[in-house]
């Protein structure tokens, strides 16, 4: 059994985090800061500053755990907005290429068409069967309307407006190789690349989603890489990976889309907050954007 813990104040967690060593000159301040944010958030950027658990390193101050959130934070926001890109893209592709592929704007309820066993293939039809009964989007209710006799069945590319990105990560996955490698070939990269990063799109988009961090994450679903030198020397299980994954994908976007990403991003990690062993913490090297994945030189 785990021990109990009573609940602390806000006064006696400062109290606590004091007596580990943080400096904290504003005690107000920093009441007031862990009343917006939790302090369990708060202590998982604290970790970096540990010389050993609930010591911290001398001389840290309150401000500088402060810093390293808010730097997540942002890193957060410009991780999330730039998948949101990718995912509007992929719902495009994966719908325009596999109606192409069949001539059947109704191609994905029938499970010939897909290669996955035949349970997957219920489950997922039946969850987005699910989700286009729920939907309250005014397309769908027009729809409904003028289709009873098909719904809750609809058109590939309305279907994919409806699909969590975890259903349309899955809608990817099953399809048989030849239509996945019509979405990947636009991204230059294998179809067994392109359906493992977007498994892994959808794990660290729900990270952003609920605000947990990213700063110093190990990726429980880590993506696979392609098979070329240019990515040997990337860890995949490490967060950095996907900065120079999500710059893979956005180069073949758009270029306006791809100098904004680079610009934020650059800006963001160029004036990072002062921590110990920042780089490995982020997964990447200090020379990190001298990289040719960084660079764009596909």
């Amino acid at each position: 059994m785990l021990p109990e813990k009573p609940p602390l104040t806000l006064s006696q967690q400062v109290e606590l985090l004091e007596n580990r060593g943080l400096i904290i000159k504003d005690k107000k301040y920093a009441e007031n800061f862990l009343s917006l944010v939790n302090y369990y958030h708060f202590s998982g950027y604290s970790l970096s500053f540990e010389k050993e658990r609930h010591k911290f390193i001398p001389g840290t101050t309150f401000e500088q755990v402060v810093k390293l959130l808010e730097f997540d934070s942002k890193l957060r926001q410009e991780v999330f907005k730039y998948l949101g890109i990718i995912e509007i893209v992929i719902r495009t592709k994966s719908a325009y290429y596999f109606s192409h592929s069949f001539n059947d704007p109704f191609a994905h309820e029938k499970h010939i068409n897909f290669r996955t066993n035949e349970l997957k293939y219920k489950l997922w039809i039946e969850e987005l069967h699910t989700t286009t009964k729920k939907s309250k989007e005014i397309f769908i209710d027009h729809f409904r309307k003028k289709y009873q006799e098909k719904f809750p069945a609809v058109y590939i590319w309305v279907a994919v407006e409806l699909m969590s990105f975890g259903l349309l990560s899955r809608f990817i996955e099953y399809m048989h190789i030849k239509e996945q490698k019509l979405i990947a070939d636009d991204f230059k990269i294998p179809p067994s690349v392109l359906v493992s990063w977007l498994k892994t799109f959808c794990y660290i988009r729900n990270i952003c989603a609920h605000h947990s961090r990213l700063w110093n994450r190990q990726l429980s679903i880590s993506p696979s890489l392609p098979k070329s030198d240019r990515w040997k020397n990337i860890n995949s299980r490490l967060f950095g990976s996907i900065l120079y994954i999500i710059n893979h994908m956005i180069f073949f976007i758009g270029n306006d889309y791809y100098k904004e990403w680079q610009i934020s991003i650059e800006s963001l990690i160029d004036n990072h907050p002062e921590v110990p062993n920042f780089w490995k913490s982020i997964g990447l090297l200090e020379n990190w954007k001298e990289n040719s994945l960084w660079r764009g030189e596909i």
